[in-house]
């Protein structure tokens, strides 16, 4: 998954990742990023298609940040709009 979002010091990133946990109302994933609590990030889910059928679009939607667990690496848990 590709997340697209802003940092808690304002900066822009862009971060290929994987999901720890996804359902119709969230997503947890790791991420390198600090990110704050109420900060809206961008998430695109690539489809997984045979190659004749790729011109369906991925999955796109927009998250707030809604939890954050500061471990070894930050999971983030996002509720999609």
């Amino acid at each position: 998954m590709q997340v697209t979002g802003r940092d808690s010091r304002g900066v822009v990133f862009t971060e290929e990742t994987s999901s720890e946990n996804l359902c119709r109302n969230g997503a947890a994933f790791v991420t390198r990023f600090e990110v704050t609590i109420g900060s809206d990030l961008d998430i695109r889910i690539p489809m997984s298609h045979p190659a004749s059928r790729r011109d369906d679009p991925d999955f796109a939607t927009r998250g707030r940040v809604v939890h954050v667990s500061i471990r070894v690496r930050r999971v983030i848990r996002n509720n999609f709009y």
